[in-house]
């Protein structure tokens, strides 16, 4: 247990400077107006995909140890992009449409187009900040608690000696 939590941090801390970088690159090459803000939200959606997605893929490495990549693989492309790009309730289920949904909430974007167009609201959801938070940090804490009772369920070792 104490090596997948080690491992769940590791993802996040790695990923999570290389992301906040990123942004900050991006923002200060494309951005054009309320650079300032625009920073903050993408500082927080980074820290927040960071948690999120480092827990869904050590949930999947330890359903699937010896096929981890290629699931992974296939979770990112087929549930994480296509899914969450359907305007449909399924894409509720993925990581994106939650940070997505956040990022049209804390840009404060024009929220008159969700009255005029049904797709809009499919694509963004009608939930609080605070309603996508909660679930992205929900599922994050759940995808870990699956992968630790995974992880006691199947009694993997750690040592050469007993594995054959």
């Amino acid at each position: 247990l104490s090596v997948m939590l080690g491992k769940y941090l590791v993802a996040a801390a790695w990923t999570l400077p290389v992301g906040l970088i990123a942004a900050t690159f991006s923002v200060l090459i494309l951005a054009q107006q309320n650079i300032g803000k625009l920073l903050w939200v993408e500082w927080r959606l980074i820290v927040l995909s960071c948690l999120a997605y480092a827990a869904a893929f050590t949930l999947i490495g330890v359903s699937f140890p010896k096929r981890t990549m290629v699931v992974g693989a296939f979770y990112a492309l087929f549930i994480e992009v296509f899914l969450a790009l359907l305007p449909a309730v399924v894409n509720t289920i993925t990581i994106q449409f939650r940070l997505r949904c956040l990022l049209v909430r804390w840009m404060e974007w024009d929220a008159t187009v969700a009255g005029q167009n049904p797709v809009f609201i499919s694509y963004f959801g009608e939930e609080s900040a605070l309603w996508h938070v909660s679930a992205l940090l929900g599922m994050t804490v759940g995808f870990l608690i699956a992968a630790a009772f995974i992880l006691r369920w199947r009694e993997f070792t750690t040592s050469a000696e007993t594995d054959v």
